[in-house]
This record gives structure tokens, sequence and C-alpha cells, in this order.
């Protein structure tokens, strides 16, 4: 009996590598598991991000690639299998057939230790039914992604180390400037959209000289420009150098590990490599600041940053884009669930080591008259930290002429209530992506709010403004109205209500 012959039964592109054949679902068409640069394995492990290899046949695209190592967190379950060989993108279109859609690409959060492109609440066929092609990819994490010592700067043709799952995401983006438009995207209409640790990357990237051109906008959430970094080869602001930590790590693993020498390490089973732990301690207790801080990650290796990115947009030196930012109502409830004061000393004494000489002020704006408020202004504390990055970005956008818009998250669903923790950080993802996993819980108001966010978005995708015919108007923030959105139902325009927390904290350095 003839066979018959076998045609591909989804979509096909074809891209710099070879041809990529897709699948589709009810609103949207997808290709999983694109890889945009060679696997970081063996020789490649804490080396820039290269090429990926080219193929000759047609490969399928209809499931997701690996997730980066990564150590075990609640929080993080469903990011599913692990391997080093994880940078790998997903692409959702409308249809490939289109030409010049807006483009959205995700950087997804977990404080660069955590996460993955392939989590489900990062789904992007809601935004593609809404006209955009939307890219989500992973970037190496933990030690894996942040390393630096001093052999691996030496062997660098940049003379740096370090990093490195932030060049994979400049790798990512240097992907879709190349590829996207065989998906119908438009290269030269990209809008970053980040969240957490993305959030943050993005106010990096805004900073590095590395990805100028790379994205025409940005949609910061719960995140900030970060001045708390490690210089790579000297002491700053009393850290020590992200080579000397790095140093430290790499004499701790080869005793572990009974090796002679770093390039043994290349050698080692990633799993040996990930469950080593961070390149520092993880924070415990009350070291909030720490807990905080990227200074495990991140570093200014005069390569991908020459200075902070606070001291950048500071300066007014960043990328000149229109960005939107916020954060959400109790972001601080995640960080402190499960955490109590033995004592309302505890919590003065935690003050003052936080805000050093601004510490009266800090009382008097946090005042607290037994240890269950205490463990509630804590929490405030902390989502004012997220307000004020988010009211600092638009800011010094506002500051260098470009437009900005600031929002707060304050919708609670049924299930936010019943939780009794609030809008907490990341409970915000499921609206943005209209990802919701159990719909009851979440209730019908949560999907009109969602839709109505994603009106929002998709016109800032498109236009860079979110505004359009038939919704509420958003204002622009300045610096004198301080004006933003709040999202809830009804959506309505308001102003900044804690500018004085957000001032102290501004003023004592601390995001």
């Amino acid at each position: 009996m003839a066979q018959e012959d076998e045609t591909p039964s989804g979509p096909v592109v074809e891209i710099a590598q070879g041809k990529l054949q897709g699948t589709s679902n009810e609103i949207s068409q997808l290709f999983l598991g694109v890889p945009y640069a060679a696997a970081p394995i063996g020789d490649l492990r804490w080396k820039a991000p290269q090429a990926a290899p080219g193929w000759d046949d047609i490969r399928p695209a209809v499931e997701f690639g690996p997730s980066c190592p990564q150590p075990f967190n609640l929080l993080f379950a469903d990011v599913g299998e692990q391997s080093e060989d994880c940078l790998y993108l997903n692409v959702w279109t409308p249809d490939v057939e289109q030409r010049d859609l807006p483009v959205i690409v995700f950087i997804h959060g977990g404080a660069f230790r955590y996460g993955s492109a392939s989590q489900s609440v990062y789904d992007g066929s809601a935004f593609a039914a809404k006209g955009n092609v939307v890219v989500t990819f992973n970037y190496r994490l933990g030690v894996l992604g942040f390393l630096a010592h001093p052999e691996l700067s030496d062997e660098s043709d940049t003379g740096s180390s370090g990093n490195y799952g932030l060049l994979d995401q400049i790798a990512a983006l240097k992907w879709v400037e190349e590829n996207i438009r065989q998906f119908g995207g438009n290269p030269g209409n990209v809008t970053l959209m980040g969240e957490s640790a993305g959030a943050v990357s993005i106010c990096v990237l805004m900073s590095s000289p590395l990805a100028e051109g790379l994205f025409d906008k940005a949609i910061v959430m719960s995140g900030g420009a970060p001045d708390r970094l490690r210089l790579l080869d000297s002491p700053r602001n009393g850290l020590q150098s992200m080579q000397e930590i790095g140093e430290n790590w790499v004499s701790r693993n080869l005793d572990r590990l009974g090796l002679e020498g770093f390039p043994a390490l290349r050698s080692v089973d990633w799993k040996e490599i990930q469950g080593s732990g961070n390149v520092s301690p993880m924070r415990t207790d009350f070291d909030i600041v720490n807990m905080m801080s990227m200074d495990d990650s991140i570093c200014i290796d005069g390569y991908v940053l020459q200075e902070s990115p606070a001291e950048v947009f500071a300066a007014g030196r960043q990328a000149r884009i229109p960005v939107m930012a916020g954060s959400l109502r109790n972001e601080g409830g995640m960080f402190t669930l499960g955490l109590r004061f033995r004592s309302l000393n505890q919590y003065e004494n935690m003050m003052a080591g936080i805000f050093g000489i601004h510490a009266s002020l800090a009382v008097n704006l946090y005042p607290a008259t037994d240890t269950e408020l205490a463990l509630s202004q804590l929490t405030s504390f902390i989502s004012d930290g997220f307000g004020a990055g988010a009211r600092e970005i638009v800011g010094s956008m506002q500051a260098i002429g470009a437009e900005s818009w600031l929002y707060r998250f304050d919708y609670e669903s049924p299930a936010a209530r019943l939780t009794g923790v609030g809008t907490f950080h990341g409970s915000e993802l499921p609206y943005f992506f209209g990802t919701f996993p159990i719909k009851l819980a979440y209730g019908r108001g949560s999907e009109l709010l969602s839709e109505r966010i994603g009106d929002y978005l998709c016109n800032f995708a498109r236009s860079g403004n979110p505004n359009a015919d038939g919704l509420l108007d958003w204002p622009q923030f300045d610096d004198e109205t301080e004006a933003l959105m709040q999202i809830n139902l009804p959506m309505s325009a308001g102003t900044v209500e804690r500018s004085a927390q957000y001032d102290l904290i501004e003023q004592s350095g601390l995001w």
C-alpha cells in the first residue's frame, strides 16, 4: 500500500536557522521551544550566548523547551522540566500571514533565581487575539546566570564576567529584531514588558548601550531601577566586588566536589552546581533591604552596565521611550507572609537599621504600637518600595521629555479576599495576560477587568499611548499632579496617595 505524503499540519515559517512548524489554538498560532542561542553547556557554561545552530528539516515547534535550572520554590512549581540547555523562546501570533503587527516581548520574574517562560500564566494567546505578536523566553538564572570570577573575566573578549542572564535577554531581543517579521510582527514596534525581576531587567536594558534600539516602549510591572549593585572587581558602597563573591563561591564548591581548578566546574553536572545555592547566601528573617536586593545577581561589569540603572535614570541617560509603570496595593503581603516580630523593639531596631538618619521620620510614617501592627507596617513599607520605584521611573521619563503613565493595581478578586493577603506581588499577572487558572475563583468581574486592562496595554503596544475612544482617559504622569490610573472595578483616574512614604524611600536610597 502506497504511503501518503506527509505535510505539516500547523503553520510553517522560515527563520535564519531553518523552517519551523508551529501549532494553533482557537485564537492564535503558536511556535514553542524555538532556540534563540546555542545551549550554554560544557565550554559555553559561563560565557556570553552564542548563535543557535541551524537545521535542515522542518523543526517542530509545538512544545515548550526546558526551563533553566533553579531551586524548588512553591510559587514557581509549574516550571516543568529543567535543563542547562534552556535558551528557548515562544511566539504567539494571530496569523503568520499578517504583517507589521505590534510585538510584545515579556521577561518573566523570579528574583533572577526562579521562573520560566513556559509557566501557564504567561500564555500569550489573549494578547495575540487582540492583534499582537507575543514573545516569551527563558534566560539563565542563579549561579549559572550570574557568576563572576577573575578567570572568567580574563578569558572574555570584554574583560568582564557575570550578567550572563542579561546577555541572554539581549540575545533574545536581537533574535526578535532579526526574525519576528516571519511571524507577522514589526521589528520596529517592539514593547518590552516585564514583572518583578523582569521589570528590573527592563530598567537595566534601558540603561545598557548593548540594548540600544532593540525595543521602542516599555511596561514595567513591580520593579525599578536598582542602585544597590556590586561592581565587578572592586568594592562599592560597602559591598564586596562580584568577583570576590564569585571567588568565595568557587573555592567552597571546588572543596565540596573534590575538584581542582576553576575549569573543572565546567564539566560538573548542572544539578551539582545549582544545588549549591546562589552565589551569596539567601536572605532570611527581617533583613528586608537585602532580601529585596539584586546584589547577588546583576553587577556593574563595565560591559552590560557602566553604572547602576538608578544613576543612569537620575542623570537622564536612559532610553527615551514611552513607559507604563506601576505596582500593587499590597505588594508586600507575599514577602511578610509567615513572619512575626518577637517584640516591638525588634521592629524599631529594624527600621532604624534600614533608614539610618531618617529613622525618626520612618517611625512617624510607619508607626506601630504592637507587634501585629508592626508587621502590617512592614508590609506597607515593602509595598511602598515598589510604588516608589514605579513613581521614580515615570518621573525620570517625564524629566527627559518621554511620555509615561503610572498605575496602581487595587482589585481584589474573591480568591484574593479569601487568602487575606489581598493584591500581593505578582497577583496581577492573570489579569494582564487573561490567564485565570480557576475562573470560578476569580469571578466574572475579574474577566471584565482583564479585558479592559488588555485594551489599554494593546493600545500602548500599538501606538505608545494606552488611550483610545471608548476608554476612560488615563492621564499622563507629571511631578505636579502625580496622576495615576487605579486599576479596579470600576477603573478610576487618581493621584499618588502615599507621596510622603515614597519620598522617604527615595531619599534613603533603599531600592
